[in-house]
């Protein structure tokens, strides 16, 4: 990948804003690496479409994705992260400076590269799936399973999801029922 054009320099590149990301951002921070955060096509990731966040450290009452995900970016910032809005469209890591491309247009190098780009549900495509979302259909055994430790469940398991999370969905239901691809 070459670049035709004047290139920024920046000692922590930082691809995604998740809490992963952000994360990342506050340690790099607080050890003088200058961090720059590209934050992707959803600044915040997957947790600001999220209306209730139970199991994460340090909310004892819960608290709302996005209220969270503004918690942690401004906390980023407080400690010297540049945050700004861009999507990587391409990297080359084969040199000792790494180059990253931003929205196609803008050219980036780096000392270091962190990439928290997140995770993203696979659904089936059910009508009904967006329906009850979050009324008892969920795509994350691990993060919903607990509130539905009575009711009869069905789980699927689909693209590649691990067995692990299938047994977390088995264990607190009455009854699962197992649907999907191998």
């Amino acid at each position: 990948m070459e670049f035709k054009q004047e290139v920024e320099h920046v000692q922590c590149l930082i691809i995604g804003s998740g809490p992963a990301g952000y994360t990342a951002a506050i340690y790099a921070a607080r050890a003088d690496m200058k961090p720059v955060v590209y934050t992707g096509i959803v600044p915040g990731g997957q947790l600001t479409q999220t209306t209730e966040v139970d199991n994460f450290p340090g909310y004892p009452k819960g608290i709302t994705g996005p209220v969270m995900m503004e918690d942690l970016r401004e906390q980023a910032e407080r400690f010297g992260t540049s945050v700004r809005f861009g999507y990587v469209t391409k990297v080359d890591f084969t040199g000792e400076v790494h180059r990253v491309e931003i929205d196609g247009t803008v050219q980036v190098t780096a000392d270091t590269v962190i990439i928290a780009t997140g995770a993203t549900a696979k659904w089936l495509g059910l009508e009904s799936e967006q329906k009850y979302n979050g009324f008892g259909v969920s795509a994350c055994a691990v993060c919903d399973g607990f509130f539905f430790k009575k009711p009869r469940g069905c789980y699927c398991r689909c693209w590649g999801y691990s067995g692990r999370r299938s047994n977390i969905s088995c264990k607190i239901m009455l009854k699962s029922t197992y649907v999907g691809s191998p």
